[in-house]
């Protein structure tokens, strides 16, 4: 019996793909020796900060936070900009937008 449609193609569609691909993933993949590996890749680390196990410069404030640059920001009335955020994030005083006490 002969299907039509969508399905039928799509079978036939995976059957042949099926087909193509399975001698390539046959095949055995090349390995990478460490000698290669030396006169191949940098000497250097990627990160020079790789081995620091600890944070160095922490924000203890809000991370996401919107600024004048924002659009949606500035449609509910921020005009604070990014100096002001980061000196929020160092636990400077700021004023908000609309003139209220300093937020720290």
């Amino acid at each position: 019996m002969i299907r039509s449609g969508k399905r039928t193609w799509l079978a036939l569609a995976f059957t042949f793909s099926t087909l193509a691909v399975a001698p390539l993933l046959a095949q055995e993949l090349p390995t990478l020796d460490k000698k290669t590996a030396e006169e191949v890749l940098p000497k250097k680390s990627y990160s020079p900060y790789v081995d620091r196990g600890y944070p160095t410069r922490v924000y203890w404030a809000d991370t996401h936070l919107h600024t004048s640059q924002s659009f949606d920001s500035v449609m509910f009335g921020n005009r604070l900009g990014p100096e002001e955020a980061y000196r929020l994030a160092r636990r400077e005083e700021v004023t908000s937008s609309t003139g209220h006490s300093p937020i720290a």
